[in-house]
Protein backbone atom coordinates (compact mmCIF):
# COMPACT_ATOMS: atom_id res chain seq x y z
CA UNK A 1 0.00 0.00 0.00
CA UNK A 2 1.31 3.13 -1.08
CA UNK A 3 1.63 6.49 1.41
CA UNK A 4 0.43 9.44 0.24
CA UNK A 5 -0.67 12.55 1.53
CA UNK A 6 -4.56 13.22 1.96
CA UNK A 7 -4.62 16.17 0.36
CA UNK A 8 -2.61 14.18 -2.78
CA UNK A 9 -5.14 11.80 -2.42
CA UNK A 10 -8.23 13.19 -2.53
CA UNK A 11 -6.99 14.93 -5.74
CA UNK A 12 -5.94 11.82 -7.22
CA UNK A 13 -9.92 10.69 -6.82
CA UNK A 14 -11.29 13.89 -7.96
CA UNK A 15 -9.36 13.44 -11.49
CA UNK A 16 -10.21 9.59 -11.12
CA UNK A 17 -13.75 10.83 -10.69
CA UNK A 18 -14.00 13.60 -13.26
CA UNK A 19 -11.98 10.92 -15.77
CA UNK A 20 -14.61 8.18 -15.36
CA UNK A 21 -17.78 9.88 -15.19
CA UNK A 22 -17.16 13.55 -16.59
CA UNK A 23 -19.49 15.78 -18.12
CA UNK A 24 -22.07 13.40 -18.41
CA UNK A 25 -22.53 12.58 -15.24
CA UNK A 26 -21.61 15.36 -12.52
CA UNK A 27 -23.81 14.13 -9.88
CA UNK A 28 -21.52 10.70 -9.54
CA UNK A 29 -18.40 12.95 -9.14
CA UNK A 30 -20.01 14.52 -5.99
CA UNK A 31 -21.33 11.54 -5.09
CA UNK A 32 -17.57 10.03 -4.92
CA UNK A 33 -16.72 13.13 -3.19
CA UNK A 34 -18.67 12.86 -0.42
CA UNK A 35 -17.26 8.92 -0.62
CA UNK A 36 -13.73 9.73 -0.40
CA UNK A 37 -13.86 12.47 2.31
CA UNK A 38 -15.62 10.25 4.83
CA UNK A 39 -12.02 9.51 6.87
CA UNK A 40 -13.33 7.46 9.43
CA UNK A 41 -12.63 3.56 8.81
CA UNK A 42 -15.03 1.21 10.59
CA UNK A 43 -13.44 -2.46 10.34
CA UNK A 44 -11.87 -4.74 13.04
CA UNK A 45 -9.54 -3.33 14.64
CA UNK A 46 -9.72 0.18 13.85
CA UNK A 47 -10.19 2.12 16.89
CA UNK A 48 -13.73 3.37 17.39
CA UNK A 49 -14.73 6.58 18.49
CA UNK A 50 -16.61 6.76 21.86
CA UNK A 51 -20.00 8.20 22.05
CA UNK A 52 -21.88 9.55 25.25
CA UNK A 53 -25.28 8.71 23.52
CA UNK A 54 -26.66 5.89 25.35
CA UNK A 55 -28.51 4.84 22.31
CA UNK A 56 -25.44 5.31 20.17
CA UNK A 57 -24.39 2.55 22.57
CA UNK A 58 -26.90 0.33 22.04
CA UNK A 59 -27.12 0.74 18.45
CA UNK A 60 -23.26 0.18 18.71
CA UNK A 61 -24.07 -2.95 20.68
CA UNK A 62 -26.63 -4.34 18.64
CA UNK A 63 -25.65 -3.84 15.12
CA UNK A 64 -21.84 -4.23 15.38
CA UNK A 65 -19.50 -1.17 15.30
CA UNK A 66 -19.81 -0.93 11.21
CA UNK A 67 -24.25 -0.33 11.32
CA UNK A 68 -24.47 1.28 14.53
CA UNK A 69 -22.48 4.31 13.59
CA UNK A 70 -24.67 4.67 10.39
CA UNK A 71 -27.92 4.30 12.20
CA UNK A 72 -29.29 7.86 12.10
CA UNK A 73 -30.42 9.69 15.64
CA UNK A 74 -34.27 9.47 14.46
CA UNK A 75 -34.27 5.89 13.95
CA UNK A 76 -34.72 5.21 18.21
CA UNK A 77 -37.56 7.91 17.78
CA UNK A 78 -39.14 6.54 15.44
CA UNK A 79 -39.47 2.73 16.99
CA UNK A 80 -40.82 4.84 19.89
CA UNK A 81 -42.90 6.75 17.97
CA UNK A 82 -44.51 3.84 16.59
CA UNK A 83 -44.98 1.64 20.02
CA UNK A 84 -46.47 5.05 21.57
CA UNK A 85 -49.09 4.60 18.76
CA UNK A 86 -49.65 1.38 18.71
CA UNK A 87 -50.17 1.71 22.66
CA UNK A 88 -52.82 4.30 22.29
CA UNK A 89 -54.60 2.46 19.38
CA UNK A 90 -54.99 -0.84 21.45
CA UNK A 91 -55.96 1.41 24.47
CA UNK A 92 -58.66 3.00 22.36
CA UNK A 93 -59.67 0.02 20.88
CA UNK A 94 -60.16 -1.79 24.19
CA UNK A 95 -61.80 0.73 25.65
CA UNK A 96 -64.36 0.46 22.85
CA UNK A 97 -64.72 -2.77 23.33
CA UNK A 98 -64.73 -2.08 27.37
CA UNK A 99 -67.63 0.00 26.60
CA UNK A 100 -70.07 -2.35 24.31
CA UNK A 101 -69.21 -5.54 26.55
CA UNK A 102 -67.37 -5.66 29.65
CA UNK A 103 -63.86 -7.72 30.08
CA UNK A 104 -65.42 -10.31 28.18
CA UNK A 105 -65.81 -8.55 25.15
CA UNK A 106 -62.33 -7.14 25.76
CA UNK A 107 -60.77 -10.51 26.22
CA UNK A 108 -63.15 -12.40 23.06
CA UNK A 109 -61.14 -12.74 19.73
CA UNK A 110 -61.47 -9.19 17.57
CA UNK A 111 -60.28 -8.64 14.19
CA UNK A 112 -58.47 -5.43 15.63
CA UNK A 113 -56.12 -7.79 17.48
CA UNK A 114 -55.09 -9.75 14.44
CA UNK A 115 -54.38 -6.07 12.67
CA UNK A 116 -52.52 -5.39 15.22
CA UNK A 117 -50.46 -8.41 15.35
CA UNK A 118 -50.04 -8.18 11.63
CA UNK A 119 -49.22 -4.77 11.52
CA UNK A 120 -46.22 -5.00 14.26
CA UNK A 121 -45.14 -8.09 12.36
CA UNK A 122 -44.59 -5.94 9.40
CA UNK A 123 -42.62 -3.52 11.86
CA UNK A 124 -40.39 -6.16 12.67
CA UNK A 125 -40.21 -7.13 8.92
CA UNK A 126 -39.28 -3.94 7.81
CA UNK A 127 -36.92 -3.18 10.80
CA UNK A 128 -34.96 -6.42 10.29
CA UNK A 129 -34.51 -5.59 6.40
CA UNK A 130 -33.53 -1.85 7.25
CA UNK A 131 -30.77 -3.76 9.73
CA UNK A 132 -29.25 -6.22 7.19
CA UNK A 133 -28.91 -3.05 4.78
CA UNK A 134 -26.97 -1.75 7.65
CA UNK A 135 -25.19 -4.36 8.07
CA UNK A 136 -23.85 -4.16 4.33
Amino acid sequence: MREMPLKDERSEQGKLAQKRYGEKYPEKVNEWSRGRNALRVYGEGADSPESKCAFRKLAVKLFGPKAGWRLIKAFPISVATFFVGLGILLHDYCHALWQVGGIREVLSPQGGYLGTIILVIGFILAYYQFALELRR
